[in-house]
């Protein structure tokens, strides 16, 4: 049975109104179980920056410096191995892999001389599909069951509540215009990597007219490609990976 206080924070998450708010009541949770710093992120998009994934990070600003420009997020071993199995690791389990590469190792050193011995990395998974990862670590974190457990769950919780504020935001923008149930239809058969011509195939419509569609979509949405169509339907919720 979860202890009341987790209880307690869990009702926090739900009832915040800004991501600053939740930013504060994570950090707070974590810290009783020894983790200093939290770094809370989605993996790039296509066309999106690291900084734009970034949701917040607590570590020393020189290593996320140097983690970014080393861009360490798209290929380091901890998100191969979080995509391959979608499992909880410890950053010990990470240290502790054969294939981890000498830059790698250099990076965990790095990180313990500024206070980042251990620590947790959590997958979330959203409904669209989308991979986050919610990440608490420290010097001398509790890595026992039941801070494993809590951190699954405030990571699961704080994400879908960061997702959540995101499309209240846009929404609540007097210029938003929700996209047509068409629109919809086409722009999640192009994130399947579909064709126009498969597209037109599957909607019995004109090669034409899928175009037409995806024209008015990237006006509604306020981009001129693509590419950054999908990323904005996603970020509204009108589309699924």
């Amino acid at each position: 049975m979860l202890d009341q206080n987790i209880l307690q924070v869990f009702e926090r998450i739900a009832n915040c109104n800004t991501v600053e708010d939740l930013h504060e009541i994570v950090v707070e949770a974590v810290l009783a179980f020894g983790y200093d710093y939290v770094t809370f992120l989605t993996l790039p998009s296509p066309g999106q920056t690291v900084k734009d994934s970034i949701l917040f990070d607590t570590r020393p600003k020189k290593f996320i410096e140097s983690h970014r420009r080393k861009d360490y997020l798209t290929r380091e071993t901890a998100i191969k191995e979080l995509k391959r199995s979608l499992a909880t690791v410890t950053l010990g389990d990470l240290r502790d892999m054969p294939t981890m590469t000498l830059a790698h190792r250099k990076l965990f050193e790095e990180a313990s001389e500024l206070g980042i011995v251990d620590g947790l990395i959590v997958p979330v998974v959203t409904a669209g599909g989308n991979l986050g990862v919610f990440s608490p670590s420290g010097r001398a974190p509790d890595l026992g069951p039941i801070a494993r457990t809590t951190a699954e769950l405030i990571g699961t919780c704080a994400h879908q509540r960061v997702l959540r504020l995101s499309l209240i935001s846009i929404q609540s923008d007097p210029n938003f215009e929700p996209l047509s149930r068409r629109e919809r239809e086409v722009l999640q058969l192009v994130a399947s990597g579909k064709t126009d011509k498969n597209i037109a195939q599957a909607l019995k419509i004109e090669a034409a007219t899928v175009r037409n569609q995806i024209e008015q979509a990237k006006l509604k949405l306020g981009v001129t490609k693509r590419t950054q169509a999908l990323i904005m339907a996603l970020k509204r919720g009108e589309i699924g990976l």
